[in-house]
């Protein structure tokens, strides 16, 4: 029983790390995103992107977290200066969210209009 506990301790503490770290992680992409220059914003969500898709491998978590700020960078984008390959580069992101289940489908609706779309 001592070593069960033991082992609990050890991944609670594993976990708050990683929390913090993921916390930390979204907080600074949610700094350079909301403060970059509109034209750099797509590469952001490419990269948000590739970085909760590869840890969705490793839980669900992150991509949790993510969520809660991604609905605020969609309204960020929806500027009427975003051309069409912007857009569709966006809805392709969505798509492909939908397809491999990254988020539930009420979510995705919610950062579509957000988008205006």
């Amino acid at each position: 029983m001592s070593k069960w506990n033991e082992s609990k301790v050890e991944q609670e503490s594993v976990r708050r790390h990683l929390c913090s770290e993921q916390c930390l992680q979204i907080n600074i992409f949610t700094y350079i995103f909301f403060t970059a220059k509109d034209h750099k914003k797509l590469t952001f969500m490419y990269l948000a992107n590739d970085v909760i898709q590869n840890s969705k491998k490793k839980g669900p978590e992150f991509g949790k977290e993510f969520g809660n700020v991604l609905k605020k960078a969609f309204e960020n984008m929806a500027v009427p200066e975003s051309d069409e390959k912007t857009r569709k580069s966006i809805e392709r992101i969505l798509e492909i969210w939908e397809e491999r289940s990254v988020y539930e489908p009420k979510l995705i609706k919610e950062f579509r209009r957000g988008l205006g779309m």
